[in-house]
């Protein structure tokens, strides 16, 4: 999806900045749940 915009239509930032940031906020979520169960799993 991605990926594809940027390859093949030659889309610049402005144009995938949305599913960037979609992508980097889904990735903190994720992040944040494992370094927490991470943590609760040490104690």
């Amino acid at each position: 999806m991605l990926a594809q915009a940027i390859l093949f239509r030659g889309a610049g930032l402005e144009a995938v900045w949305p599913q960037l940031l979609a992508l980097t906020l889904i990735g903190i979520v994720f992040f944040l749940i494992a370094l927490r169960r991470f943590r609760a799993f040490l104690a």
